[in-house]
């Protein structure tokens, strides 16, 4: 099965500590330089991305209880 570029990216960002830092100082540049392909909708989303929130900012993001309906 084939990954898609945002399974690349994360894999990269997780495992690959310069590709992170990389990421941290000019994230479009680290992607383009690192051959991973994305999608417009994916490229979208990461220019659209907050990359100044805290370890502590992120994790209450991701903890906050979400609606359903």
């Amino acid at each position: 099965m084939e990954r898609n570029g945002l399974d690349v990216l994360l894999d990269r960002w997780l495992n690959d500590p310069a590709f992170r830092d990389g990421l941290g100082s000019d994230p479009e540049s680290a992607i383009r330089a690192s051959g991973i392909d994305l999608s417009a909708e994916e490229w979208d989303a990461l220019r659209a991305a907050k990359y100044d929130l805290s370890d502590g900012a992120l994790a209450e993001r991701v903890n906050k209880p979400r609606l359903r309906l």
